[in-house]
């Protein structure tokens, strides 16, 4: 006689579980996996791991699976919060809670992690503060300038370069004609018009750090900083950002960081802080 993976009863011959037992542990995953979710967006967080328990006793749920429910639900909280690209400081609180109460670190998820402190530094760019929840583990790959402050370091940055080459189209080779036996005399050849081809090179990987006052980036044979005053085009991208400085190339580079988004949206707000800060102030003009 079978006995039920759920209920540990008996599920008759060559049977492993009932029906109805695995129903209604799916449907338990399911709210287990919406309670948590509120509990994230700060929804009576009190009661939250009571209110996960009773339900994995009713619904037959292991403590793997409510695990994963509990991930699924933070996860599916932190997407919510996001939705609007924006994170306020009541997610946040919200969020840092749920993180206590349940005792999950950076290592169990770190892409909520990650991704809360992203919204946490960018929001404090916009109110023009530089953001302190960024940690460094070891030294960094460049000298900030004195009293300098980092925002953010991104690693396994692509930097790439524009290049602008020339071509040339109705290329002629020209006309040979016979003066004498085994004696042929060549006219000159034309290039035709020239055309200027503009291509993005890969030129190396390394760090990109964000400060108050530049843009950094290491690589292994490569290396510079960029004021932000130098600077007189962004340019966003799915996986990073475009930056043209004042020179007289007026090429521009890209810093392929996999976030475009975040990327953009912290370095345009750093360089507006910038320039408040450059600016005369007001009451002393």
């Amino acid at each position: 006689m079978g006995q039920c993976q759920f209920c540990k009863e008996k599920a008759g011959f060559l049977r492993s579980m009932h029906s109805t037992c695995k129903t209604k542990n799916a449907e338990t995953v399911i709210a287990l996996t919406t309670r948590f979710k509120e509990a994230a967006r700060g929804r009576a967080l009190g009661t939250a791991k009571a209110d996960a328990m009773r339900l994995a006793t009713e619904g037959f749920v292991a403590q793997d699976a409510m695990q994963k429910a509990l991930l699924a639900g933070l996860s599916q909280a932190v997407n919510d919060v996001f939705s609007d690209n924006l994170l306020s400081e009541e997610e946040e609180t919200a969020m840092q809670a749920f993180l206590k109460t349940f005792e999950i670190n950076q290592q169990m998820a770190p892409q909520t992690y990650t991704q809360l402190v992203k919204g946490g530094t960018l929001r404090d760019a916009m109110a023009g503060k530089i953001s302190t929840r960024l940690k460094i583990d070891g030294d960094l790959p460049f000298n900030l300038a004195k009293g300098e402050q980092l925002a953010w370091i991104f690693s396994g940055v692509t930097l790439l370069e524009e290049r602008t080459s020339t071509k040339y189209i109705g290329r002629s080779e020209g006309l040979s004609v016979r003066i004498a036996k085994g004696v042929y005399y060549r006219t000159s050849a034309f290039k035709g018009q020239p055309i200027q081809v503009t291509k993005m090179n890969a030129i190396e990987q390394g760090f990109l750090g964000a400060t108050d006052r530049h843009l950094y980036f290491a690589g292994k044979s490569k290396a510079f900083r960029i004021p932000y005053g130098k600077i007189v085009a962004f340019k966003e991208f799915d996986d990073g950002i475009g930056v043209t400085k004042d020179s007289a190339s007026g090429n521009m580079q890209v810093f392929r960081t996999g976030d475009g988004w975040f990327t953009y949206n912290l370095i345009r707000n750093l360089s507006n802080l910038n320039s408040a800060k450059d600016k005369p102030d007001a009451a002393a003009a």
